[in-house]
Formats: C-alpha cells, structure tokens, sequence
C-alpha cells in the first residue's frame, strides 16, 4: 500500500483554515508512561530481566492526544471524557494546559482509576506494559454529566470526532447522544473505532479502522490493496461514506487514502511521539479532519 502525497502549499492552506473551529473530541483519556533503562542481568527472584531505570518520560494518549494535535493545528478542540479523582488525574490536566486543550468539559468520577498505561523498555526494547484502568461503562452521576456536556458543546461545534479505545466512555448512551446532536447540527463526524461498537457508527462522515478492527468486522484478515474494493461493497449497506459523496472511485481512493497510513508495519510501532518526545500530527488524522473544512464544489 503506497503513501499518498499532498502537494505542501495546498495541505499547508487546508490546515491553515483550522484556526479557531470548534471541535468536539469525545472518547477516552489516557497517559501514556515510559520507563528507560538498559537490562544487562536477570533477577535472582524470578527468571524475569531487571531493567535499570535511567530516565522516564510520558505523553497523551486516547482522545487527549487527538485534542492536542488539533490544537497544534489551531483549532479549539473541546474535550470530553471522564478522569478519576486521583494524583494521575492532575498529570493529565497537566499535560493538557502545556498542550494547549481547555479541560472544563472534562468529567471527573471518583469510582473508576485514570487511565495509565507505562511500558517499561529496555535498550528501546519494550519489556513489560502495565495498566491502571477500568474498562466499566460510564454511569450514574459521571454519564448524567458526559450527556449534559454534548448536550451543551455540540450544537456550538463544527465537528465532532469519536476516539474510541473500549474504557467504558464511549457506550450506546453516550453514542446516541453524540451522533444523535451532530446529526442534527449537520457537522461532521469522523470515527477511531473500537470493533466491538462497530454497529453504532452508520451513518458516520468518515471511519478509520486499523488493518486488525478492519479484519475483525468482516471475519477475514486484510492482506492487499484487494481488501479496500471489498471493504467498500461490504459497508456500503452500514453507511459508513464521506458526506455529500455516493459511492465510487472517489470512495474507493479515500479508503485507499486510508489505509495508506494504517499498513501492518505501523501498526506494531509505538507513537512517534512517545518515543522521540516529538510532537507530530499523524497523517491519518489530517485525512479525517480535512473533511471538517469545505471542499471546492462546497464553497
């Protein structure tokens, strides 16, 4: 599968014009932890290696990652998830406000930890990924307020992107009441899905399903460019389409487009981000988010 290429003055123009849009980012919060050190013996203990911790360093992950990379592009993402009430909260809040991304819409629940994933590596090799999480779907109190803050947010925004990682945020109320207002409102809306929810998403602007979700959902593993032109017959009756556009070669690219970005080598790699300390915008969010701004025909 072939990368695509964007002509740099016209992409540079299509990212300008996200300055200042409302977007509402909807999905779950996570930190991502990392712990660098080298192993050169193996515990007495347990035959398992000792990693001697040398430096550590963290970065956003889940839907707070997407808020920070739209506003790196200028837009005025607005937040929603759930964080606890706990000492790894305030390291997410943190991170936030260095990252730009306004927290006041975010819930805070008491019953469930903040998600936090750290990955211990050794000589840049990952030994071991430990996780404080609750994958419980939201409720009570917590989804009372999540459904207040779209119904608030949404009919002011532009857009609306799902991030979808199954932590219990993202649930059939919580889905309904999202799409339910953006479809109304008429603003796009682009999905990183989690394959168990897969049967919500019709009528979604755009979805990104990786080569595994994509596998998943049709029963078969995705193995060529062969796999897009199937894909594209078997979701057309989910309604899973660019809006404003029938289906047909021009689908058939964006999908392609797609996939481009999402081929089996990258998808085993850790985010760029989380490894260099670079902040960098994915590709693959470009092609969803370019949908939020008008095409030609549209102007």
């Amino acid at each position: 599968m072939s990368t695509p290429v964007f002509d740099p003055a016209r992409l540079q123009e299509r990212i300008d014009r996200f300055a200042g849009r409302r977007i509402v980012v909807l999905g779950d919060l996570m930190l991502d932890h990392y712990l660098w050190g080298r192993c050169e013996r193996i515990s007495p203990e347990a035959p398992v290696p000792v990693v001697e911790i040398e430096r550590e360093t963290s970065s956003l992950g889940g839907a707070g990652n997407v808020a920070a990379n739209l506003a790196a592009l200028g837009a005025r993402p607005v937040l929603v998830g759930v964080l606890g009430d706990d000492n790894r909260a305030q390291q997410l809040l943190d991170a936030f406000t260095e990252r730009g991304v306004d927290t006041r819409a975010l819930v805070r629940d008491a019953s469930r930890p903040t998600t936090i994933k750290t990955r211990i590596l050794a000589q840049h090799q990952q030994v071991v990924r430990a996780d404080w999480e609750s994958r419980a779907d939201l409720a009570g109190a917590a989804l009372a307020a999540a459904l207040d803050v779209l119904a608030r947010e949404l009919p002011q925004c532009e857009g609306l992107i799902v991030s979808d990682y199954g932590k219990g945020v993202v649930t059939a109320p919580v889905l309904e009441r999202a799409l339910g207002l953006a479809k109304t409102a008429g603003v796009p809306i682009a999905v990183d899905p989690k394959e168990s929810h897969i049967d919500a998403y019709r009528g979604v602007s755009i979805l990104t399903p990786n080569q595994h979700e994509a596998g998943w959902v049709m029963g078969r593993r995705v193995t060529d460019d062969s796999f897009l032109v199937i894909a594209n017959a078997w979701w057309e009756p989910l309604e899973w389409r660019l809006p404003g556009e029938p289906y047909g070669p021009r689908w058939e690219r964006a999908i392609d487009t797609a996939a481009g970005w999402v081929a089996p080598a990258a998808e085993q790699r850790e985010p760029l981000d989380a490894l260099t300390g670079t902040i960098e915008v994915p590709p693959r969010s470009l092609l969803v988010l370019r949908r939020l701004q008008p095409q030609e025909s549209e102007r």
